[in-house]
Order: structure tokens, then sequence, then C-alpha cells
């Protein structure tokens, strides 16, 4: 069974031509590949293979995480819940009362920039946001991989250890099913 990273599309209304269906399917399948690059370092258990980042609709297992696509801070989730955000970054991800709110921000990033937040703020999700986190800071880690934006992305042996271990941690998500996963906006 693969593992599957969720999606939920608020976006909405962006500039003509700057966000549509097409280009979040190639979002999500440009994080799928992101992901995918963990077997580079790393024996993956076969029920993680293969990565998916998904636009098409589930539900989320409680170990499988929901990252939220907004327009901007101005449509945080975090926020309108009563959470402080970081200013200048390109996503966030909190733990807001007993669930995780991950959140990306697509007015400031191309396809391949919002691709790589997805993975951004998933590592923050299942290693270093939640009460009992794994690590204490993924920004930590050396050389340079997914935490960095617009470097190439790349995985090194320490990050990917330490998201397979994340991988399995159960950690309870925000999602709005009044939205669906991924629900296709006009």
């Amino acid at each position: 069974m693969p593992f599957t990273v969720y999606v939920v599309d608020h976006v909405g209304w962006l500039p003509a031509g700057s966000w549509s269906a097409q280009r979040r399917e190639a979002v999500c399948q440009s994080a799928a590949v992101a992901f995918n690059q963990l077997t580079t370092h790393q024996s993956v258990p076969a029920q993680f293979i293969p990565f998916i980042v998904t636009a098409s609709g589930g539900t989320p297992q409680p170990n499988e995480p929901v990252i939220h696509l907004v327009r901007d801070v101005d449509q945080s989730i975090i926020a309108a819940r009563g959470g402080n955000l970081e200013p200048g970054h390109g996503g966030n991800t909190m733990w807001i009362g007993n669930e995780m709110v991950s959140e990306v921000y697509v007015r400031l990033s191309d396809a391949q920039g919002v691709a790589n937040l997805i993975v951004h703020e998933t590592m923050h999700n299942k290693l270093d946001a939640h009460p009992r986190r794994l690590v204490n800071d993924i920004h930590r880690f050396r050389p340079p991989g997914y935490h960095s934006y617009p470097i190439v992305p790349q995985w090194t042996p320490e990050n990917s250890r330490e998201m397979l271990r994340g991988l399995r941690n159960a950690i309870p998500q925000h999602y709005d099913a009044s939205h669906g996963v991924m629900a296709p906006q006009p």
C-alpha cells in the first residue's frame, strides 16, 4: 500500500494562468518524485512505496499527512485558528489544539517551489512540529536538503533516515471534509 500525502486546495482565484488544475497536478507529481527519492539513501519499507501526493481525494490514514494549499498568509488556516505565523516563509506547520495544520502559500512560489514546500512542510509535520517531536528542528539538517528553497532539493542520508522514522508517526491532521481532499476550485 503506498504512502500518501494528501493536499487540500483552498487557493481559489489567483491571477489568470497562475493556478489551475493542471498546475496543481504538476505540483503533486513533482512532490511525489521528491518523496520517492528517499530510496537514494535508505531502504524504504514496502508499505511506503510508492509515495503519492494526491489531488484526487481519499481518506488519510492515521500516519498520512495533510497539506493545505492556500493563496498566501491572508488565507492562512493557522492564523484563522489563532496560530502565530512566521513572516516571510513559504509555508507553516503548527500543532493547534489536538491536530496538526500544515499549509503552503502558493502565491509565493513557482510550481517546483510549491512542490518543494509540500515536502518541507511534510517534514515539519512528521518530525518537529508535534509535541512528541522526533528531531528538534529540520532546518539543522546539513548539507541543505529539502529545507531550503530555491536550491535543488536533495535527500541526505541523515534527513532520509529521520523522515522514514517520521512516516510511521500517527499524528491527527486538520482535515476539513467539507472541502474534500484537493477539491477542485473554480
